[in-house]
């Protein structure tokens, strides 16, 4: 009997759009198209014996034509007997997903005048530090193979290469086995909430390349050549992403019932993950023996140097009247990836590796152009490492309603430090405050949080156009001012009470 897909059950809601699942009806013809382009020829499956984790090289991609056969995921509705797998996977990526086209965007005239400034030897859909990210599976093609298969940022990208797990997912069995025996084919438990988040930071905050990762990282020279800063926030990316699954399906398979607290697991993990992943980079740019240039801006607040120089902005009224604060101009270190630091740490039973304490260190250490590099470097290393500990644990905890209450009792205090800091820091307050009220769902229909959400968010939001005759654009609302942004939290503060 097939069984129907269940109803993924979050709200919609103005600031948390949920995107479509089901694909429009052209689905059909560009599956078709994929299917007739890829190549589906794969060997046998090897005895389980053979198979090692790769130690200097990664399994070999397949690309997504491989999974575009009607009856495994190229389907363009949910029909499969298994309600945690619908069948039109794929359809939903090529429709929906915007990591679908990130290989096109390198043909675009954006990506043209980004080569051409930053003197490429060749143009951005072939040079690999573009494709590391933009497609993986070119990224490790031979720079003379041809590109015309290129599928940008597919199933492979997240579920691992497929070389060894192709086939031997659709045999009998395979179900049956632990994520750490399929990790062996060279499969990701994207079950996993650690796991998941894991796989979006190398290329949406940053790594250096290693044997057997992929890296890749934007520094100053490609945001100045005109390509985004990155400001990736777990929890807000994974809501907003046009899902192939069930979210319920799948936590269900780990505990007899949904976990109500989901989002603020998803948030908390991804803040220990996406800071780890930010202090590991930071090591990599800061060590001398990486040959990046140091100082690197692109660790900094941009706005700290990119804004109007006008004496009555918010900006010179703020630090003239905080006493030993940073003049303007002096760039604030950290103030994406760490400003949750504190609030995160009501998550962990134990102080005694106080993140936050190395956090402060390495901000000093930020300030100083003359900082020791190899010192610097080693700091960050063990920052990264605390939080991956972190990360560890929560993506498998079960927030309790006491905990939820501290956890947002914790962010309360921390508001009045986070919204008068920099546009940064008050997008994080925003981000968790959705977060953690998503993970108590009744409150979701009070019309005074739905109002001060969409009032906080409009305070935020970038301009849709530049003024006429003025072509300016910084990376924050050029009408942002924390002071306004400020007078607003004493009615969040009341809405997150218990």
């Amino acid at each position: 009997m097939i069984r129907p897909r269940s109803a993924f059950a979050l709200p919609k809601h103005p600031w948390r759009p949920r995107s479509a699942f089901a694909p429009r009806k052209h689905a059909a013809c560009v599956t078709v198209a994929i299917v007739a382009l890829a190549s589906l020829t794969s060997a046998a499956e090897p005895p389980p014996e053979t198979i090692a984790a790769p130690a200097a090289s990664r399994f070999q991609f397949h690309r997504a034509g491989s999974c575009a056969a009607q009856a495994c995921h190229g389907d363009v509705r949910a029909d499969n007997v298994f309600p945690e797998i619908w069948g039109n996977e794929l359809s939903i990526w090529i429709e929906r997903d915007p990591h679908a086209q990130a290989f096109q965007v390198l043909s675009n005239a954006r990506s043209q005048a980004m080569a051409k400034v930053l003197g490429l030897s060749e143009p951005a859909y072939r040079a690999r530090q573009c494709l590391v990210c933009h497609s993986p599976a070119d990224a490790e093609r031979p720079p003379a193979d041809d590109l015309a298969s290129a599928d940008g940022v597919s199933c492979e990208a997240c579920h691992g290469p497929a070389e060894k797990w192709l086939v031997a997912h659709t045999q009998r069995g395979w179900r049956e086995k632990s994520p750490a025996e399929k990790a062996r084919y060279g499969m990701n438990d994207t079950d996993d909430l650690l796991t998941r988040a894991q796989s979006c930071t190398p290329c949406h905050v940053g790594a250096a390349e290693q044997p057997g990762e992929p890296g890749g990282h934007v520094n100053h020279d490609l945001i100045a050549a005109g390509h985004p800063a990155l400001k990736f926030e777990f929890s807000a990316y994974l809501a907003k992403m046009p899902k192939h699954w069930d979210e319920h399906a799948l936590d269900a398979t780990r505990a007899d019932t949904y976990d109500p607290s989901f989002e603020a697991r998803a948030w908390a993990t991804g803040q220990a993950v996406t800071a780890g992943a930010s202090l590991k980079l930071l090591a990599h740019r800061a060590s001398p023996d990486s040959g990046s240039p140091w100082p690197e801006f692109a660790e900094y607040n941009c706005c700290a140097c990119h804004h109007d120089l006008q004496p009555a902005g918010w900006r010179q009224a703020e630090y003239a009247s905080r006493r030993g604060a940073a003049l303007p101009g002096l760039p604030a270190w950290g103030t994406w990836s760490l400003p949750m630091i504190d609030v995160l740490a009501e998550t962990r039973p134990s102080r005694s590796d106080d993140i936050a304490a190395k956090v402060a260190v390495l901000a000093l250490q930020m300030k100083s152009p003359g900082a020791d590099r190899r010192q610097l470097a080693a700091g960050a290393a063990a920052a990264a490492g605390v939080l991956h500990r972190w990360a560890a644990g929560l993506g498998q905890k079960r927030f309790n309603a006491g905990e939820l209450a501290n956890l947002r009792a914790a962010l309360g205090n921390a508001a009045p430090r986070l919204v008068e800091t920099d546009w940064d820091a008050a997008a994080q307050f925003y981000l968790a405050v959705v977060a953690l009220r998503l993970a108590d769902r009744p409150s979701l229909d009070s019309p005074a949080l739905v109002g001060s959400l969409k009032q906080l968010r409009g305070s935020l939001m970038f301009p849709s156009a530049t003024v006429a005759g003025d072509s300016r654009r910084y990376d924050s609302p050029r009408d942002f001012d924390p002071r306004q942004f400020a007078e607003s939290i004493d009615s969040i503060e009341r809405l997150l009470a218990p």
